[in-house]
């Protein structure tokens, strides 16, 4: 998985109340590495225009 991906899914994890910690246990990898990975893919998110226009829309 590229690590904008692995971001995104920590971002879920976290979400729902893990920590870095624990997300990077999951992973095999530091809680620093999983905090880089969430500010990348929320780097990316933000430049992605389809993405932030969907998130734009009000929820009927």
């Amino acid at each position: 998985k590229g690590v904008t991906r692995k971001g995104i899914d920590a971002m879920i994890f976290m979400s729902q109340g893990f920590t870095c910690k624990e997300i990077g246990e999951m992973y095999g990898t530091s809680a620093n590495s999983v905090s880089a990975w969430v500010s990348k893919a929320r780097k990316a998110l933000k430049l992605d225009a389809e993405f932030m226009r969907a998130i734009s829309e009000p929820i009927t």
